[in-house]
């Protein structure tokens, strides 16, 4: 209502089962803008297709049902729209022209994960309805109170146009919700999470035995990398992900890219059945405290832990 002059470059999501209102939320903007305004749209490909009239003036988008695999299908192409200074606009026997974009973009999907939120995200909101639906009287009274209702819609409007916004920064003030964290914690890799649960204290000491060298020094974990890659084929199993597909060379790719490296380590043990010693080379990868920590702090790993007592337990 106010800046329409200003690009937000944040989207806003609504998640809700059917029949909770994420439509009559967009209806009142439409009556207060002006239908002229708004698109809205249950396919992608209206937007993203070789015609894109549908967003020419526009100033609210409304993707509708979007489904996980449109979300992730058209994720770059949405998260450019959100922010790009100018759209494309694409008539039929006309040339296409670039257009300035203010688009206002709401998704509003019943889809667990509608698109993908990575751990860096700049441009998402979202908010998610109590279970508990209204009962249909609620949706009545504004429908027939608010919608329907000249003087009621200018209330609402004079207040959405009147209150102080001026230091309101939508990119730095977004609300960052529990709604938005268990998106975002659904996108995290598996193999974060299993790094972390594994080897964030000392648990490690007991599941491997005697599969990885402590380097009591430097406090770096070695584990054999045959070790590494069957531990975490069974974490995936043991938390039915198995549609996970990893191997050795992806594997290595993962944790490289996270600053473990894999490495070979001359080691002494004894010969089998002699009390002679022999020094020998096996191929491990390199685990560093650090590692740990950052992967918790950019990634929000740790879990709240509830303590309780047996008193606190019935029977």
């Amino acid at each position: 209502i106010q800046k329409t002059a200003e690009l937000p470059a944040v989207c806003i999501l609504f998640k809700s089962k059917q029949g909770y209102g994420k439509d009559l939320f967009i209806d009142l903007i439409q009556k207060m803008l002006g239908k002229q305004y708004l698109f809205r749209t249950a396919k992608p490909e209206e937007i993203f297709g070789d015609f894109t009239t549908s967003l020419k003036d526009k100033i609210i988008l409304q993707l509708n049902e979007l489904e996980g695999k449109d979300g992730f299908h058209s994720k770059e192409k949405i998260k450019n729209l959100i922010t790009e200074e100018q759209t494309n606009i694409n008539e039929k026997k006309v040339k296409a022209y670039k257009q300035t974009n203010y688009l206002r973009v709401f998704i509003c999907s019943n889809n667990l994960t509608p698109i993908e939120i990575p751990h860096d995200d700049r441009r998402f909101i979202v908010f998610k309805a109590r279970n508990k639906k209204p009962k249909a009287d609620y949706f009545k009274t504004l429908v027939t109170d608010v919608l329907n209702n000249d003087e009621s819609l200018y209330a609402l409007y004079k207040y959405f146009n009147e209150v102080d916004i001026s230091e309101f920064d939508i990119r730095n003030h977004r609300p960052i919700t529990q709604a938005y964290k268990e998106m975002m914690d659904a996108e995290v890799n598996p193999l974060y999470k299993y790094l972390y649960e594994t080897f964030s204290d000392d648990t490690y000491k007991d599941d491997f035995k005697d599969r990885y060298k402590l380097n009591k020094v430097t406090k770096h974990i070695h584990i054999k990398t045959d070790d590494l890659l069957n531990d975490y084929k069974q974490y995936l199993v043991t938390n039915e992900m198995t549609y996970i597909k990893i191997n050795y060379k992806l594997l290595k790719l993962l944790l490289s890219n996270i600053g473990i490296s894999n490495t070979q380590l001359r080691i002494e043990q004894k010969k089998q059945g002699t009390e002679e010693t022999e020094k020998i080379r096996i191929k491990v990868y390199t685990i560093k405290p650090d590692i740990i920590t950052n992967l918790a702090e950019e990634y929000d790993l740790e879990e709240e832990i509830i303590d309780m007592l047996e008193g606190d337990f019935e029977g």
